[in-house]
């Protein structure tokens, strides 16, 4: 019955895996469409399906999530050497005012 209607032409079909990789796969009457596919196709439908799956939740945002962090750990490491180099230089300004206070 839902065959026809979900996958009647390529968009369709890509928005309905779009929703099912977003785990909004949902037939109209409440049931998931996984467990629909499973139960027409079998097998077959089920282990690319748990393969997509684990591919999108475990690789591609477990990338995103390293680039997140390699950026924020690039950040915090370029303000902690723009900090030494302003202690530096607030350490020499001390240094030249007590040279000078004491030597003349």
């Amino acid at each position: 019955l839902y065959k026809t209607i979900l996958f009647s032409d390529m968009v369709w079909s890509m928005f309905m895996i779009f929703r099912m990789l977003m785990q909004d796969g949902a037939l109209p009457d409440g049931t998931p469409i996984a467990g629909r596919l499973y139960e027409m196709y079998g097998i077959g439908f089920m282990v690319p399906y748990m393969l997509c799956l684990l591919f999108a939740v475990f690789g591609i945002f477990n990338l995103m999530t390293a680039l997140f962090v390699e950026n924020v750990m690039d950040a915090a490491k370029q303000k902690q050497q723009l900090s030494l180099v302003q202690e530096r230089v607030r350490v020499a300004q001390k240094l030249r005012e007590l040279v000078l206070r004491f030597s003349g």
